[in-house]
């Protein structure tokens, strides 16, 4: 039901993404996220702006997708050849996801690498579906002691703003009855990944016309740790984000000759993805434009554009804070505050988003070792003094080849490092590592002086986002904001796939199909090959914060037994355990049943019991 729920999702997204304008020459690919993203502007304004219910907005999108469905049918000639090539295309994702529910379960994927963000986007998503906006302020506002068993509820009324869209489109899913929340959440990032790995065809088919290489690639880039990191650590505005990222990477470099003749139709495109990226993931969206900002001022100099072409820029520029404008309070405002966060204040969960660089056996889960690095962070001890002590730690625990972990791991290869585990086959491993360091150092290089030799739009547009990463990398760094530089990288991680998995040499920059993209596919089967109680394997890759969290409780409950309560009581101390169950439970209340009841987690599984 999950896989067959997120690809349906996805086929009526394509039918809808057909009323948009022929003369837009969108491809198949691009149809549902421009879709999407339309969904996402006309959600966020009636929910916001218009006060709507989620439930009214749905039955509105439900005749659309009717509309679209009939129009594609009538109007469109290579409606079934798109859906064949759609269907092909995610093929490949369907059997691994599958395999993933089949063999792992909800024990798996109730939560990944962050528990504490994943609650609270579900959560939020159940809390857009059952309030509407005045109600959910005026609860937050006057908060009645009756909603107290509502965990789920009093988790989020202090982030109702907190860029919102990935929530709202959970909201709409809630829709769907026969599918509680928690499933929810799963068929929504497998839905993401569908976009992704469709933008990324999009993107790709700029450097490979054949199509099943171009396929390929997109496959290597969604499996790779760029884009597998966000997905497991349940980054959901970030990866909701990335297909509109990709789309405006593919469009920026054909700025030039858009500027040279201003093509009304594709600023018109360009302006929309613009405004779904910052819409959907305002913080991705202030560390973007500086660098594209840029590269537009350069052609400007460089082609000596006139007030013409300025005029219409301006006109475009205001076109998208016409469009984000309605949504101030979740996005401007927003960010406003994040950057304050971002930039000043101190963050102190870098280390266990961080501490895989270091390779696999990285003491990221021993309490002892966590507090002495805080500490030294929160006394302001240097980068180089930090970095000492930590070099130490590791050498202490036995990871002694550490040094040779760095490179590979921060792009990608985690999977390939030492571990005491291993015995012997570590000589093996650190062969290959000293090998692997080599030829990713000579690829970066290489790359490197190629993108700064080359004039061309794409070299010129990646050479300015290298040097912006660089300047902003560093200033955090030595600003001691940890976490903020792991942020801009993995933001940028689409950059950084290219950068190792391109030959930029050659007079067209083309893939290099070579041992790079292999090993790159491999980390997911790593990562997922060891069940242990659904976190996977356990290392210092970010899946699991506290491992205790599955391993003291098995994350399933009797649904049809807990739907015949009408109230719930808990005997439950830890927090995230009473969210879920009144996740679960938020709406599905039968006013029938005359049941209270108390929840218990005994021998690690929930139990429900009736009360008198």
């Amino acid at each position: 039901m999950i896989i067959i729920t997120s690809s349906i999702i996805l086929f009526l997204l394509y039918f809808f993404g057909n009323l948009f304008p022929n003369n837009f020459y969108l491809s198949k690919y691009e149809k549902p996220i421009f879709a999407t993203g339309l969904i996402i502007l006309l959600v966020n304004y009636s929910y916001f702006n218009l006060n709507l219910s989620i439930n009214f907005f749905f039955y509105f999108l439900c005749l659309a997708f009717l509309f679209s469905i009939f129009f594609s049918i009538f109007k469109k000639k290579k409606i079934f050849n798109d859906l064949k090539f759609l269907i092909t295309a995610i093929f490949i994702l369907i059997i691994l996801f599958q395999l993933i529910i089949f063999f792992l379960g909800e024990q798996h994927y109730v939560f990944r690498g962050n528990r504490q963000d994943y609650f609270s986007y579900v959560s939020s998503g159940l809390a857009f579906y059952n309030y509407n906006y005045s109600e959910l302020i005026e609860i937050r506002n006057n908060f009645n002691p009756e909603l107290n068993d509502k965990f789920y509820l009093k988790h989020i009324l202090n982030i109702v703003h907190y860029r919102p869209s990935a929530q709202l489109f959970l909201a709409l899913l809630n829709n769907l009855k026969f599918i509680d929340i928690i499933k929810l959440g799963f068929i929504f990032k497998i839905f993401i990944t569908f976009l992704v790995l469709l933008s990324a065809i999009s993107f790709f088919d700029l450097f490979e016309k054949r199509k099943k290489f171009c396929l390929f690639l997109s496959y290597c880039f969604v499996l790779s740790f760029f884009y597998f990191y966000n997905f497991e650590i349940d980054a959901l505005s970030l990866i909701f984000s990335l297909p509109f990222l990709i789309l405006i990477l593919k469009y920026s470099t054909f700025i030039e000759e858009k500027l040279i003749k201003i093509d009304n139709t594709f600023f018109l495109k360009y302006v929309f993805l613009w405004s779904c990226y910052f819409i959907i993931y305002p913080n991705g969206a202030a560390i973007i434009m500086p660098p594209i900002f840029l590269y537009i001022l350069y052609y400007f100099y460089k082609n000596k554009f006139n007030f013409y072409s300025a005029r219409n820029l301006f006109f475009y520029l205001l076109l998208f804070l016409i469009i984000i404008a309605p949504t101030y309070k979740t996005t401007i405002l927003y960010l406003i505050e994040e950057i304050k966060v971002g930039i000043t204040h101190k963050n102190d969960f870098w280390g266990y988003f961080g501490a895989f660089i270091l390779g696999k056996d990285n003491p990221i889960h021993n309490a002892e070792v966590i507090s002495k690095i805080k500490n030294l962070w929160f006394s302001e001890s240097s980068i180089f003094q930090i970095l000492n002590v930590i070099a130490n730690i590791n050498v202490d625990y036995n990871n002694n080849f550490f040094f040779l972990n760095i490179i590979p791991s921060t792009l990608g290869f985690f999977h390939m490092t030492t571990s005491y585990s291993y015995g012997n086959y570590n000589y093996i491993l650190i062969l290959l590592l000293i090998i692997l360091n080599i030829l990713l150092i000579k690829i970066i290089i290489n790359n490197t002086i190629q993108i700064f030799q080359k004039k061309d739009s794409f070299n010129i547009l990646i050479k300015f986002f290298l040097i912006y990463f660089i300047i902003f990398f560093l200033y955090l760094i030595f600003a001691n904001q940890y976490w903020s530089s792991i942020k801009l990288y993995f933001v940028l991680s689409p950059i950084f796939f290219i950068i190792i998995t391109f030959n930029f040499s050659s007079k067209k920059i083309k893939p290099l199909y070579n041992y790079i993209l292999v090993l790159l596919i491999i980390l997911p089967i790593y990562k997922y090959s060891s069940y242990n109680y659904g976190i996977g394997r356990l290392d210092s890759f970010p899946s699991i914060i506290k491992k205790q969290s599955k391993e003291l409780v098995e994350w399933n409950i009797d649904r049809k037994k807990l739907f015949k309560c009408r109230s719930l009581k808990y005997d439950i101390d830890d927090m995230f355990k009473k969210i879920y169950v009144s996740l679960i439970f938020g709406n599905k209340i039968n006013a029938e049943n005359k049941s209270n009841c108390l929840v218990k987690v005994i021998n690690r599984k929930f139990e429900i019991i009736k009360l008198k």
